[in-house]
This record gives structure tokens, sequence and C-alpha cells, in this order.
């Protein structure tokens, strides 16, 4: 690159409205999950002879509810945090 600098650690999944939607400290997580369910569906799409789309809306639907789980656990995880420090 020109100006020297590091290159981006996540790249444009970085700001896709899925991983803008969680908190900050989750968005590292959320971005490796939702770069990997796109790998499998640009795999499923290159090599499968489907022309449905319900593998992405089954995966998003799978993400979205991971990533509630992930916010769950994370603010159980402060609060005892902060109860017991």
């Amino acid at each position: 690159m020109k100006t020297k600098h590091d290159t981006p650690k996540y790249g444009l999944i970085y700001h896709a409205s899925l991983v803008g939607q969680t908190s900050a400290k989750l968005k590292g997580k959320v971005s490796r999950m939702l770069a990997a369910k796109a790998a499998l569906a640009i795999r499923v799409d290159a090599l499968g002879e489907d022309t449905d789309a319900t593998l992405g809306t089954e995966q998003r639907a799978d993400l979205e509810r991971k990533f509630a789980l992930l916010e769950q656990n994370a603010v159980r995880f402060y609060i005892l945090k902060f109860l017991f420090y």
C-alpha cells in the first residue's frame, strides 16, 4: 500500500450491516463468523446445481440467532465480572 499504514484487519466484512448491529467487543468474532458463512455460500454457489436461495436465508437466520446468543453471553459475563470483582 502507498500510505505505509497497516492493512485493515477485517476488510469490507467489518462494515456489513450484520456486523454493525453487534457491540464493539464482538465485532471481530462476528466478522469471522460471517466470513466463514460467506465462504461456504460461495462454494455452494460455484459447485452446486440448485438455483434456490434457501441456503442463504437459513444461514442468515442461523447467524442472527448466534449473534443474539453472543450478545446475551457478553452481557451476562460483564454483569458477573462487575459483581464479583
